[in-house]
């Protein structure tokens, strides 16, 4: 019996990878544009860019209609790996996979470890949460909280 709970407590550890390291590959996929940024994500740039959290907070009530959360988190996220492209580009990565892993124990808190990886799996291959994924927008943060 305990060898029994035993196994499945590993099968669903490796379903569970398996189905994060497919959210992972395909949100990293391609994530290194040839173009660079574009419009928007120079945006969030340049407000994730300023000296302190005080010009941060001000250049993005002035500039953007969002209240400034992303680019708060940005800019310590930049501060601590780089400001380069690929790095800024990698926080949305971080903020999908996460609402990836959350939707998991949505789908198990409503019913069972079933619909949970269900509700990964549909969360890892969704093309909306895949392409937000790789921009330097707030839209993917905005899925991780809707998630948590």
């Amino acid at each position: 019996m305990i060898k029994g709970i035993k196994s499945n407590k590993i099968w669903l550890s490796v379903v569970f990878c398996l189905i994060l390291l497919i959210a992972t590959v395909f949100r990293l996929a391609c994530l290194n544009k040839i173009d660079g940024l574009w419009y928007d994500e120079l945006v969030m740039y340049n407000q994730a860019v300023q000296s302190s959290l005080k010009e941060v907070i001000l250049y993005a009530l002035v500039d953007d209609v969002h209240l400034p959360l992303y680019q708060v988190l940005l800019h310590y996220w930049a501060k601590l790996f780089s400001f380069s492209d690929f790095s800024l580009r990698t926080f949305s990565v971080v903020c999908g996979i996460l609402a990836v892993v959350f939707s998991f124990f949505i789908g198990k808190t409503i019913k069972s470890n079933f619909v949970g990886f269900i509700l990964m799996g549909l969360f890892a291959i969704n093309s909306f949460l895949i392409y937000y994924s790789q921009e330097v927008r707030m839209y993917e943060l905005l899925a991780m909280f809707s998630t948590l």
